[in-house]
């Protein structure tokens, strides 16, 4: 691998990742892949290549001058890709920038963002709306509903196989929300000095003070004043119908879109006819009903960075 990255935006999946890496591709020193998600170290078979970023990049030798980016949201709580990362780059100096989002609220964000594609049919009262034990205990119970929900084809996983060689990881969003482990995982490979945490509630609240931290974690000039940067977001908007959510799912999904194109060209029909946002209710009810749930592993958590992770609302 010649084109190694000089630093990852890693995760958190719902916590903003997007939007950094649309921030930072306006930077004159950094690079980041098209798309900004090339999954290069979620499948082994991807290490392969000669050059696997190859296909990722419009100018190869302007990604070499520049400090190139993969922004793989998966990394963080891809149990193998940290020591994957580790082997594969050697002696080349890497950072990781991670950012968390309260726990709870990136669960059932998560839950939607799979939801909307049609791939796990399952809704929101049969996963979260029992009793809970301990977050280690649901964790298993997750798992265990994955399996089963998996045997009565009520996930579509094939292309997750294509991506990943754990094709189940996404659907584990209770696991997914357990950042300590994750964080440390990446610490002892490379180092709490090579990682970079900052926090979903932050980036909507303070934008320059984001910016300027990661440009000096990075070590490159802060953005000028005037800096035109492209606002990108990845709202969630899921299917109006369970029976649409369910056809999207291969090999129907191309005569979904062709019958969403048809309504929507011929007929004059907006795509609200298909999909709308989630319930903001329904959203609340489960983040607040899971919220304790987290409490132990956030106090963790807040003495392992040094950080109240209260003043940012978790």
């Amino acid at each position: 691998m010649e084109l190694k990255p000089d630093f990852f935006i890693g995760g958190a999946q719902k916590s903003g990742t997007s939007t950094l890496a649309s921030w930072m591709a306006a930077h004159p020193e950094c690079y980041i892949t098209e798309p900004k998600e090339p999954r290069v170290f979620s499948k082994q078979s991807n290490l392969t290549a000669v050059e696997p970023y190859q296909q990722f990049v419009a100018d190869i030798n302007l990604a070499k001058e520049r400090l190139f980016c993969d922004a793989t949201v998966t990394y963080l709580y891809e149990d193998y890709v940290a020591q994957r990362i580790h082997t594969a780059l050697g002696l080349h100096p890497a950072k990781f920038i991670f950012i968390l989002r309260e726990p709870a609220s990136r669960t059932v964000s998560s839950y939607y963002h799979i939801f909307k594609r049609g791939h796990d049919l399952r809704g929101l009262e049969e996963l979260y709306g029992n009793e809970f034990g301990a977050l280690e205990e649901e964790i298993l119970r997750e798992e265990e509903g994955i399996l089963n929900a998996q045997k009565q084809n009520r996930l579509s996983v094939d292309k997750y196989v294509d991506k990943y060689d754990d094709p189940l990881s996404s659907f584990r969003y209770l696991k997914n929300s357990d950042y300590l482990p994750q964080l440390q995982r990446y610490a002892e490979l490379f180092g709490r000095e090579n990682i970079c945490v900052l926090f979903f509630e932050e980036l909507l609240s303070d934008r320059d003070a984001v910016l300027n931290k990661v440009c000096d974690f990075l070590g490159i000039e802060a953005f000028e004043k005037g800096t035109e940067i492209r606002e990108r977001k990845n709202p969630t908007r899921i299917p109006v119908y369970l029976s649409y959510a369910w056809m999207r799912n291969r090999p129907t999904v191309f005569l979904c879109k062709g019958v969403q194109y048809v309504w929507s060209r011929l007929l004059g029909l907006s795509d609200e006819c298909f999909y709308r946002a989630y319930d903001k209710n329904e959203a609340k009810y489960y983040t607040e009903k899971l919220k304790p749930l987290f409490q132990g592993r956030n106090a963790e958590l807040s003495s392992y960075l040094e950080i109240d992770l209260k003043s940012y609302g978790w």
